[in-house]
């Protein structure tokens, strides 16, 4: 493999290739399984080669060899009077055993890749089964390294940020209006005040924003803008300008059971809906181009099936106030 090919940083590479040598040194060091009993008894010291002989049910040839090996290698060293690890031993057996552990969960690791691989699972489908399985089965493994996490499973580019609150969520998003730099494509069955009021100021600098509407129980925040804007003459104008800009699209559809919202066609956030109450659980912020692609196919077959919006209406009828 050619060093162009790499998809890692410049950098990544030139460590990789520098170390090519050490690496294919120790993994033939350790790759018969003689050897890797060897390596493993090491673990406590090696006092007696007779006894690890016997113990091992090795000829002395054999033992030897791979005895020998493992020393040149870096992996074991003569101390005193016993075979032992060096850092570098140390740090593979930790590695080593966490590889085994893995094996563990082969199980669960090859349903995860057949759910990421699913053409028949909706995005917010895959992320709650593998948040399952990561949570119940792999959760002490994962915690325990930290070699497996969000990303990895998703197969997401970048986790930007994990919620577990509304509060949170809310903040979040409207932290998401006020970066956007082109677009914003929200599909929310909340309407939250906070989230509102950022719609106008993102279209004025030019942000096309599509919002699929699918809060049909909340009517107390809808209640709660729809004051503000009577309220404020201001607010009025600024209503019938925001949903009658060229650059917005309001729209409804009132099954929408998760939340998802895609930022710039790279950055993407999915709402996990608790699957008994349905109410809030937790959103997943990230940044993934491909992922957030596919959130938006997912945007356009639900645009086809809403309507337009009653605000559209009622913003209609605002063209007829004088203030």
């Amino acid at each position: 493999m050619q060093k162009t090919e790499l998809s890692k940083s410049s950098k990544e590479a030139e460590l990789f290739f520098s170390s090519l040598g050490d690496m294919v040194k120790v993994f033939s060091a350790v790759a018969s399984e003689d050897s890797m009993k060897i390596f493993y008894l090491a673990r406590d010291g090696i006092e007696s080669s007779t006894k690890a002989i016997q113990e091992l049910e090795l000829t002395q040839k054999r033992y030897y060899t791979r005895l020998k090996e493992l020393l040149e290698s870096g992996l074991h060293q003569k101390e005193e009077n016993a075979y032992t690890y060096t850092a570098l031993g140390k740090i593979c057996y930790k590695l080593g055993m966490l590889f085994m552990e893995t094996l563990n969960y082969s199980e669960q690791l090859e349903m995860i890749d057949k759910v990421r691989k699913s053409s028949s699972m909706e995005s917010a489908e895959k992320v709650k089964i593998i948040s399952a399985l990561s949570k119940d089965a792999l959760s002490n493994l994962f915690s325990m390294t930290n070699v497996l996490d969000t990303e990895d499973l998703l197969s997401v580019r970048k986790v930007l940020k994990v919620v577990d609150s509304y509060e949170g969520l809310v903040k979040t998003v409207t932290e998401c209006f006020d970066r956007a730099e082109e677009q914003i494509r929200i599909a929310s069955r909340y309407t939250p005040t906070a989230v509102a009021e950022k719609v106008q100021d993102a279209i004025v600098r030019g942000i096309k924003l599509d919002w699929i509407d699918g809060d049909k129980t909340n009517l107390s925040n809808k209640l709660g803008i729809m004051k503000l804007v009577f309220m404020n003459p201001k607010a009025v104008i600024n209503f019938y300008q925001a949903v009658n800009d060229p650059n917005s699209d309001l729209r409804f559809y009132s099954n929408l059971s998760y939340c998802f919202m895609i930022m710039d066609r790279k950055f993407g956030a999915i709402e996990i809906p608790d699957p008994i109450t349905g109410e809030f659980l937790f959103a997943i912020f990230f940044e993934d181009p491909v992922l957030s692609e596919k959130l938006s196919q997912e945007f356009d077959k639900l645009k086809e099936k809403a309507v337009e919006h009653p605000y559209k209406e009622l913003a209609r009828k605002f063209r007829k106030i004088k203030l």
